[in-house]
């Protein structure tokens, strides 16, 4: 009864507890959800804040669930995709855009199918835990996104995906020019208020990914900046510590000055520690071992060792757990 009322008050409502790090307490609620959800799209939010909740803390697990709940979309996808199966969806993305330049395939039309919608969601959600622990099924996903995006028409997650493909058909296939072209089309299709869901995702991964290799470095650090705002605005985050990490990354390539940069890394990394996010949590303290390292400020240059950082017992920790577990408990190195 009143399905409609009660099972998104009861999603919002483990959404607040995993935001507010009572991890636990959102696990054992979605698990209840999922029983009750009706339809895809039901099935995907639940999925989606599943796969949310496992990436700020057993990121594996994310992975495994995305693959999961793309079985109910009938994709019967592993967990660890081939090669091979990378390059067929790659091969079918250079069959559907043809010879068409990629800046034209801004004017798509929109998707309206109602499970089309459901599926994105869920390979979007997919995308940050994959890119951590197995590239292969971030990269098939991406380029099914895109797929899915030119034959169905475009949805909230399409320009990320596009944005993504930058990180992807590059490095994998030596197609540069055309990964920094489709990131260039994500964001010029973000732009469009029909499309501005992600806006600041977009923002995030084209300002890291695309910027800093075809502009100058300042434009990066400004689209990333933005990318902060709208993040925090839209209280998503989990990208707000991801651009917090881009940024200080930025600000040693362009050589900000050292002492202000380790005032900022210490403010992110504190605020990153009270939502217990620990893959960023691990980014953010090796970052700032960096900085203190570079100014001088640790026993031996070179070296991050000091009285916050254990160097060895924190290559331990990822050796042992990467990305996984609470990266500031005794014993991971991190002090």
């Amino acid at each position: 009864m009143h399905h409609g009322l009660r099972f998104p008050l009861a999603l919002h409502r483990a959404e607040c507890e995993f935001l507010t790090g009572e991890f636990l307490a959102a696990d054992e609620r979605l698990s209840r959800l999922r029983l009750r959800a009706i339809g895809s799209a039901d099935l995907a939010a639940v999925a989606c804040l599943r796969i949310a909740l496992y990436t700020t803390d057993r990121i594996d697990r994310a992975v495994e669930v995305g693959v999961e709940q793309l079985r109910t979309f009938g994709i019967e996808w592993s967990a660890h995709p081939s090669e091979e199966e990378v390059r067929a969806e790659y091969d079918e993305l250079r069959q559907r855009v043809g010879e068409r330049p990629i800046e034209t395939l801004v004017d798509l039309a929109s998707m309206r199918d109602a499970d089309f919608l459901a599926l994105m969601e869920v390979l979007l959600a997919i995308l940050p835990a994959a890119l951590f622990t197995e590239r292969n099924i971030h990269d098939l996903a991406v380029l099914r996104m895109a797929n899915l995006s030119l034959e169905h028409g475009y949805c909230d997650a399409s320009p990320l995906a596009f944005g993504q493909l930058s990180m992807t058909i590059g490095p994998r296939f030596g197609q540069y020019r055309d990964g920094f072209r489709f990131g260039h089309l994500g964001v010029a299709l973000v732009e469009r208020e029909d499309l501005a869901r992600f806006r600041g995702k977009v923002y995030c991964v084209v300002g890291y990914h695309v910027l800093p290799w075809t502009q100058p470095i300042q434009a990066a650090s400004s689209m990333i900046q933005r990318a902060l705002d709208l993040a925090q605005e839209t209280g998503d985050l989990l990208f707000v510590a991801h651009c917090q990490t881009h940024l200080i990354s930025l600000g040693l390539a362009s050589g900000a000055r050292l002492d202000e940069l380790e005032v900022e890394a210490e403010r992110y990394l504190q605020a990153t520690r009270q939502l217990r996010f620990s893959l960023v949590i691990d980014t953010m303290t090796t970052k700032l071992a960096l900085i203190r390292t570079l100014r001088g400020l640790t026993p031996q240059f070179g070296y991050l060792d000091d009285v916050h950082v254990d160097e060895l017992r924190m290559e331990h920790h990822f050796i042992r757990q990467p990305y996984a577990g609470d990266s500031c408990h005794p014993g991971t190195g991190f002090e």
